[in-house]
């Protein structure tokens, strides 16, 4: 009897050990494959990272090429007016350039919808001060102002401009005055002064000859 227990309690002894064993086992595969996850990982992420591109003044479809060459993605996220780019150009990206980001992030970026253009306002008749403030509120500049004598139209009041009322203009763009010196019967009275927006030496002193002989 006692030759049977002994012969149980070391196979008993031997399945507990056998168990225990194949626990450890079991414990150390899953932290051996853990411990590989997270090596693999470290290694992956460390590749994984790319310097965001410079796209600004590219267009659109080259952006796109220096994109995927970099594993990046791009998304056109909206469209502004720019006098420094043309039509379809990017003029902002997000993020910006020299950024460190995952490979296949998504670069957002705004493309230009060009010069915004404007229709020139009726200036004929209308002082030449009012003409500075309203040229000014819209965004546009006084080129060269040629003075005329004229038999109709008082002195300091715009004759003509270039472009013409009605014509497209750019914002930011140059208008060209003619105005008036006054009546040449009192040219006498007159006092020549250059515009403080134009040039020195481009205002211009001239006669219409035609009001001669009226």
């Amino acid at each position: 009897m006692e030759e049977k227990k002994l012969k149980r309690k070391k196979r008993l002894k031997k399945i507990v050990a056998g168990i225990l064993l194949a626990g450890i086992l079991v414990v150390l595969f899953f932290l051996g494959m853990f411990s590989t996850n997270i090596v693999m990982k470290l290694v992956v992420d460390h590749g994984n990272e790319v310097m965001v591109p410079n796209l600004v003044g590219e267009n659109f479809p080259k952006a796109a090429d220096i994109c995927k060459e970099n594993k990046l993605y791009i998304q056109d996220v909206s469209r502004e007016y720019s006098s420094e780019f043309p039509v379809g150009y990017v003029i902002e990206q997000e993020p910006v350039d020299s950024s460190i980001v995952k490979r296949f992030r998504t670069i957002n970026v705004v493309l230009s919808k060009g010069v915004k253009m404007i229709k020139m306002p009726l200036l004929i008749g209308t002082d030449l001060e009012l003409v500075k403030s309203q040229l000014e509120t819209l965004g546009l500049k006084i080129g060269k102002i040629s003075r005329y004598y004229n038999q109709e139209i008082r002195k300091d009041v715009v004759i003509s401009s270039v472009p013409a009322a009605g014509e497209d203009i750019a914002v930011g763009g140059t208008v060209n005055l003619d105005v008036s010196l006054g009546s040449f019967k009192d040219k006498n009275k007159v006092q020549e002064s250059s515009s403080p927006y134009a040039p020195e030496g481009d205002s211009e002193q001239k006669i219409n000859y035609e009001d001669l002989f009226e």
